[in-house]
């Protein structure tokens, strides 16, 4: 999970600069988040925090991708404090 973890995260990272940003990056970080989690794995507290900021750029960014809206969702459920 580690490797995908870093390789989606530092994608995102690169993208969220373009100025034209699909959903695909986020729809794969997501998937692979629920999972990892469905299998047992936890996330770090940094991990956690990253994720919150992955979906805050959906946001910013004003992400509209139904299955992105739904996975979302679900992320928020996970990471909801």
């Amino acid at each position: 999970f580690q490797e995908a973890w870093n390789l989606i995260t530092d994608a995102i990272e690169r993208e969220k600069k373009w100025e034209y940003v699909t959903a695909v990056a986020f729809v794969v970080c997501f998937n692979g988040v629920l999972k990892y989690q469905s299998e047992g794995g936890l996330l770090s507290g940094t991990q956690s925090e990253l994720l919150r900021d992955i979906v805050r750029i959906t946001y910013s960014r004003r992400l509209h991708d139904p299955k992105l809206k739904d996975l979302r969702k679900e992320i928020e459920e996970l990471t909801a404090v």
